[in-house]
C-alpha cells in the first residue's frame, strides 16, 4: 500500500515537475495565487453588496412598518418604504413634510442634505398626493 501511494505521488508530483521548467511552474503558481486573490476580492465584494442589500431591505421594511402603525394604508406605506432616501426614517419623513423648509434650515444645508429633503418631498407627492 505504501508503495502504491509513493508511486502515485511520484506520478502526480515529481514527473510533471520534470516536464515543465521551473520558471513555468513559478509563473503557473504565481498566476494561481493572483487568481485566488482576485476571486477572494470578488467574493468579499459580493458579500458586501449582499449585506448592503439586506440592510437597505431592512430599512425599507422598518419604514413600512412605522408608517403602517400610523397611516394604516398599505399602498402609501409601501410606496414610502420603497421611495424615501435610505437615511430618512419614517419619523424624519414626518418632520420633513410637516416643517417649512426655512425652519428645517434648508437654505443653509449642504447639497447632499438639500437633495435628501427634496427627494423626501417628491416621494411624499408621489405616494400620498395621488
Amino acid at each position: 500500500m505504501k508503495n502504491l501511494i509513493a508511486i502515485l505521488l511520484f506520478l502526480f508530483v515529481v514527473i510533471p515537475g520534470h516536464v515543465s521548467s521551473g520558471e513555468e511552474q513559478k509563473q503557473s503558481r504565481q498566476m494561481s495565487v493572483e487568481d485566488i486573490h482576485k476571486l477572494d476580492s470578488i467574493e468579499k465584494a459580493k458579500e458586501s453588496l449582499n449585506a448592503l442589500a439586506l440592510l437597505a431591505d431592512n430599512i425599507s421594511k422598518k419604514k413600512y412598518s412605522d408608517c403602517a402603525k400610523v397611516v394604516g394604508k398599505n399602498s402609501i406605506c409601501q410606496c414610502l418604504g420603497d421611495n424615501l432616501p435610505v437615511p430618512v426614517s419614517f419619523n424624519l419623513y414626518v418632520r420633513i413634510v410637516t416643517t417649512p423648509k426655512e425652519e428645517l434650515g434648508y437654505p443653509k444645508m449642504n447639497q447632499e442634505d438639500k437633495a435628501i429633503v427634496d427627494v423626501t418631498l417628491q416621494a411624499r407627492e408621489m405616494c400620498v398626493g395621488k
